[in-house]
């Protein structure tokens, strides 16, 4: 059983942005939705990407003599800030929730990060703006938004 899975991450991640941002509706990998009603946004999304392993060797110790292999999961969260529609207006409640986001990320600065005992460490990778399309019946619908790439170290 891992000292953290990756449901705790999410979860964890989730619940951190819930409490300490003003967002309307924040989803965990587990409650995902096919569509997204404007009643519900901004909405973020939180799920995972990727893990990579940390290779085997004489370096990967935490203490006297105690090995210990360490994980790097990659965790994507999506905003979806406004329907895309006058670029100055859907550019200021961007703008306005991703500050609210970086302020967020910078108050994590000791463990357990976002609540999570297995968290040892992570980074932002990267914040975009990206504006996601969705399809809704036969015509495409666009959204004003971010997406936010976290790594983070867990053992």
């Amino acid at each position: 059983m891992p000292s953290v899975t990756i449901s705790d991450i999410c979860d964890g991640i989730a619940s951190t942005f819930e409490s300490d941002v003003d967002i309307a509706t924040v989803q965990s990998y587990d409650e995902l939705t096919e569509s997204i009603n404007r009643a519900d946004l901004p909405l973020i999304q939180v799920y995972w990407e990727a893990i990579q392993w940390a290779t085997t060797g004489n370096t990967d110790r935490t203490t006297f003599g105690g090995g210990v292999r360490s994980k790097m999961a990659t965790i994507h969260v999506d905003l979806y800030a406004a329907p895309r529609s006058h670029l100055n207006e859907n550019m200021g409640d961007l703008v306005s929730q991703i500050d609210s986001i970086i302020a967020v990320l910078e108050t994590e600065d000791a463990p357990p990060f976002f609540g999570v005992s297995g968290i040892k460490n992570f980074d932002v990778a990267s914040i975009d703006r990206v504006v996601f399309e969705y399809t809704s019946g036969a015509s495409p619908v666009w959204y004003m938004g971010a997406r936010i790439v976290l790594n983070l170290w867990v053992f």
